[in-house]
């Protein structure tokens, strides 16, 4: 059985240290404390999901490519191929009645769709 990942004294930690930036920022609203605070937000923020879906620091995160298309209504859609080759048989993937379609983040300026393999 595969370790679930605790996650638990590292978000306690930065929670800490986000008070304290909070706290600062009370007396001083400068760029760097805002930028600071904005930072470990995401980071007890990645972390918190990281614990949410057991990712561990070895997971692989991979870039699809850019679409081919460059049209609006162009995108990635995840599908359960069914066991078969032939695209007629495929199933377009729902979670909650709703088809998955991966959202487009932006890395050096190119659209690219980050997956975390676990």
């Amino acid at each position: 059985m595969e370790t679930k990942v605790n996650y638990s004294f590292v978000l306690s930690e930065l929670i800490k240290l986000r008070e304290t930036v909070v706290d600062s920022l009370k007396s001083s609203k400068n760029q760097e404390l805002v930028n600071r605070k904005t930072e470990i937000d995401w980071a007890i923020r990645w972390l918190e999901r990281g614990q949410e879906f057991n990712a561990h620091p070895k997971s692989r995160i991979t870039m699809l490519p850019d679409k081919l298309k460059r049209t609006p209504s162009s995108g990635f859609r995840v599908i359960e191929d069914c066991e078969s080759d032939n695209p007629n048989f495929w199933i377009e993937v729902e979670i909650d009645g709703e088809y998955v379609r991966p959202s487009t983040w932006r890395f050096n300026s190119r659209a690219q769709i980050a997956w975390l393999l676990v």
